[in-house]
């Protein structure tokens, strides 16, 4: 399990932390990596990296193999 699915279940657990609801996890998750995302497109000007496609289908067969 990676890292970030453990916190998860850690931090949904009754037993630990006792975080009301998921969505607002989700919720919270998702506007920390809007920040992020905006800091590294307007701050840090990090340009987008763009794949051609049979780098980018090996890169998710890669990793889809991976994760099973």
């Amino acid at each position: 399990m990676p890292p970030q699915q453990l916190i998860g279940l850690w931090v949904l657990r009754p037993k630990y932390f006792k975080f009301p609801l998921p969505i607002t996890l989700t919720m919270i998750h998702m506007g920390f990596s809007r920040l992020v995302a905006f800091f590294l497109v307007r701050v840090f000007k990090v340009r987008l990296i763009s794949y051609f496609f049979i780098t980018y289908f090996l890169y998710v067969l890669i990793t889809f193999c991976h994760s099973s």
